[in-house]
């Protein structure tokens, strides 16, 4: 069992070409790992994708005001993000932290799971 930090690319090919668009990644995520936590708040553009190995594990993606109560972050139609195959998802709150979490799953999950985050504020560089 282990926590999984995400990594922090920077995404070069952005429009504005000023950082203001970062890719952060938790992999390999498996059965028994959990994701850290993010605090990014100053992004309130983010999109979320889940690749690889589900093994019967659904993926769900929380958020926080207050890094202790999470609740279920929802979809641009609303609807909760909660994913059990490959796919991708906008992500209608902002919130201060943003968490995935793992359940189910049969011990053979492998998987990549990404969140892409665009600040109208970039950072100066």
């Amino acid at each position: 069992m282990a926590t999984i930090q995400p990594t922090m690319t920077r995404v070069p090919g952005s429009a504005k070409g000023d950082g203001s668009v970062a890719l952060y990644t938790w992999t390999p995520v498996t059965n028994a790992d959990t994701c850290a936590p993010l605090s990014f708040p100053e992004a309130n553009d983010k999109c979320f994708q889940v690749s690889g190995t589900f093994g019967s594990a659904t993926v769900v993606l929380k958020g926080s005001l207050d890094g202790t109560t999470y609740f279920g972050l929802r979809d641009a139609s609303s609807t909760a993000i909660s994913l059990s195959s490959a796919d991708g998802k906008v992500v209608l709150e902002n919130t201060v932290y943003v968490q995935p979490t793992l359940s189910g799953g049969d011990g053979t999950q492998s998987l990549k799971i990404m969140l892409l985050v665009h600040m109208n504020n970039p950072l100066r560089t």
